[in-house]
């Protein structure tokens, strides 16, 4: 939702600019101008060109906004259908009642205007390692489960190609599994320890963000989200199906077999949703 607000930030600083200019050149305008039928003052004249100016991208904003938030809730009730579904066929292996009630499964989605700011034969025609340098937008939740919710808060981390074990599945597009005891240590993950590991572990993550995660979690796994780009070889990325479990609890490798098949026919299920309704987060 950021852009939004750069949008609006930008609008106004437009409408600023304009009145700062028209005030100073004045000149264009004759010293009593005609309207509305009346004569009135030059003021009265740029009072009302911004006040219409306002309006009229207040209401455009608002049509957009609304747009924007039923369609991506359309999608989300969606999703919702086949993750609550892989939630509940995950819970039937957790161990324990505790761990059934805090692992997690997440669905997240890359925003529509990306692909479409960047169709898919300008993106073929850039070199891959060019593309993985590329700026890319922040992708969206369009699902949650997790029992525990209240005592499980999220570390507020905006995902994007590259970050974490969710970028890198973007990134990768494929499958991407993370052990964070495993690969960060158990216990407290101290800073002079993660300056110790190679990038390739780091994730391009940020120490206070890896702290949040290790915190947290325990395993995560991710599996993309394919849809069948018509006219093109290779399906689109369009997001990933998200399973982990938290710190602290008997560990569950959910990178097993089992896990990644149950994941993957829900990315399946999902993508052939979408591309069957024709809608694009």
């Amino acid at each position: 939702m950021k852009w939004r607000w750069r949008a609006r930030l930008l609008s106004a600083v437009a409408i600023f600019v304009a009145t700062a200019y028209l005030a100073i050149d004045s000149s264009s305008l004759a010293s009593k101008p005609k309207f509305l039928g009346r004569t009135t003052t030059t003021e009265v004249v740029l009072a009302a060109v911004v006040v219409g100016l306002s309006a009229s991208w207040g209401v455009v904003d608002a049509l957009l906004e609304r747009r924007y938030l039923t369609h991506r809730d359309h999608i989300a009730r969606q999703v919702s259908e086949i993750s609550f579904a892989l939630w509940y066929l995950t819970s039937r292996s957790m161990r324990t009642d505790r761990l059934r009630e805090r692992f997690g499964v997440h669905v997240w989605l890359v925003p529509q205007w990306h692909w479409t700011l960047v169709p898919r034969r300008i993106r073929r025609l850039t070199p891959r390692t060019w593309r993985r340098k590329l700026w890319t937008p922040y992708m969206w939740r369009a699902a949650e489960y997790r029992m525990d919710r209240h005592n499980h808060q999220g570390t507020g981390i905006q995902w994007k190609r590259g970050t974490g074990a969710i970028g890198m599945c973007w990134s990768t597009r494929d499958r991407f599994s993370f052990d964070l005891h495993a690969n960060w240590g158990p216990g407290e993950l101290t800073e002079a320890r993660w300056n110790l590991l190679s990038p390739e572990l780091q994730l391009n993550l940020r120490y206070d963000q890896a702290k949040s995660l290790q915190a947290k979690y325990r395993r995560v796994v991710a599996v993309p989200i394919f849809r069948k780009d018509h006219g093109y070889p290779d399906p689109e990325f369009i997001g990933c199906v998200v399973i982990d479990t938290p710190a602290g609890e008997a560990d569950l490798n959910i990178a097993a077999a089992r896990f990644r098949g149950l994941a993957v026919s829900a990315a399946a299920a999902i993508a052939e949703k979408i591309d069957r309704s024709g809608d694009r987060s």
